[in-house]
């Protein structure tokens, strides 16, 4: 289960992330993916096309808050009501993709995490913002993230990227 922020201050990486969360997951068997702004949006289907080009034309079609803000609890308790049964369980591996720049209520994101961990086998926090030396999780959501994250991950060069397709690879040759 990939949740990808998709809000202004992503903007530099949100398109990168997708093209490449798309070719690197091709072959898995099962992959859901939903963009977070302000509201949550279902990327799935357009994840389903082959072509990275067109993936991409589709996933922006569908996302209508692009580069706008980040209320990562409230799309995540959306996530929950709507979608839970079919996405989470023992063996859901979640990549949440963030600078964790939330501007909703901490207390919602550290419940929706909480209920998120418990339905899953792990979450990992993806964070371009780890390029800066001496990087810290000061802001509110950032915090929470990194409270219940079981481990925050580099996603902002190519080695972090080809790093993390392997240790994805690896995950998913376990979980089978």
């Amino acid at each position: 289960l990939v949740l990808i922020d998709v809000s202004g201050s992503m903007e530099r990486y949100a398109r990168l992330l997708l093209a490449f969360l798309h070719a690197a997951t091709r072959r898995a068997g099962r992959r859901d993916v939903f963009a977070f702004g302000t509201q949550l949006t279902d990327l799935t289907p357009a994840f389903r096309i082959a072509d990275t080009d067109a993936m991409l034309g589709a996933a922006g079609e569908a996302i209508a808050d692009f580069a706008g803000g980040t209320r990562l609890g409230a799309s995540l308790a959306e996530l929950r009501r709507h979608h839970a049964r079919r996405l989470t369980g023992r063996r859901t591996l979640v990549l949440v993709i963030s600078d964790g720049l939330d501007t909703g209520e901490p207390e919602m994101l550290e419940r929706e995490l909480l209920w998120l961990k418990r339905h899953s086998r792990r979450v990992l926090w993806l964070n371009p913002l780890l390029r800066y030396e001496g990087y810290a999780p000061l802001a509110r959501g950032a915090a929470v993230l990194h409270r219940h994250a079981d481990a925050m991950l580099a996603v902002h060069n190519l080695s972090a990227l080809e790093q993390l397709a392997s240790s994805l690879a690896a995950l998913m040759r376990c979980g089978r």
